[in-house]
């Protein structure tokens, strides 16, 4: 079944060749990492090729409904105060009308920011990833929310590193303090 060259590499010792009968004995001799039976409920061992596989398609299929489905930072903004919540605000004298016009420009863009990161994120786009962490970095900061300086600059590092455990724990923390935000009513809003 082999060509003749191939048979004579393999008895000169330049590679060997091995026998297998399916696709799982194969991942094992390659990987040195058992390729893993489903249990009853049809999961992986954790430990297994085929464990590391589902766990990070589920990874992936859970990425993609986030994306799907973003936060609404509208929604968060009608919060009214509960124990349970931590109210970010900006630190701008709202009570200024061309304040308040760039802050509101920064919260009600920040879904769109949060969506177009997760969705980097889904895509693996690193340079994208860390380009809109610098932006966020700056631009929170400017428009008086300086908790999105440390995650953001985190996640810039993250991108940079092509770090996806970070990238995703920073995402999720950005996404945490755009759940916290509130616009102060003034008199004159």
């Amino acid at each position: 079944m082999l060509r003749q060259d191939v048979v004579e590499a393999s008895q000169a010792g330049q590679f060997s060749i091995f026998p297998v009968a399916t696709v799982d004995e194969g991942i094992a001799l390659l990987t040195g990492v058992a390729a893993g039976e489903p249990d009853e409920a049809g999961r992986y061992p954790d430990d297994s090729v085929n464990g590391r596989v589902a766990a990070r398609l589920l990874s992936w299929a859970e990425k993609q409904r986030a994306f799907n489905n973003p936060p609404s930072t509208g929604d968060a903004l009608k919060r009214k105060n509960s124990p349970k919540s931590r109210f970010v605000r900006s630190t701008l004298p709202m009570e200024i009308p061309e304040f308040r016009e760039i802050v509101e420009a920064f919260v009600f863009g920040l879904g769109k920011t949060l969506t177009q990161l997760r969705h980097a994120q889904s895509c693996m786009d690193y340079q994208e990833i860390r380009e809109v962490a610098h932006r966020l970095k700056g631009t929170g900061g400017t428009v008086g929310f300086s908790d999105f300086t440390e995650p953001s600059a985190e996640l810039q590092i993250a991108a940079e590193n092509h770090d996806d455990e970070t990238i995703d724990a920073m995402i999720t923390r950005l996404e945490d303090v755009a759940s916290c935000l509130e616009l102060v009513e003034t008199a004159s809003a």
